[in-house]
């Protein structure tokens, strides 16, 4: 169980961190 709650948190951050890089990028195209 340990091991499934580790990998869930993980892809909750990087679906944060894509999420972010995007808005960025996005941002600064306008």
């Amino acid at each position: 169980v340990g091991v499934v709650i580790l990998v869930a948190h993980a892809w909750e951050v990087e679906k944060t961190t894509l999420t972010l890089e995007l808005f960025c990028s996005v941002r600064r195209q306008h």
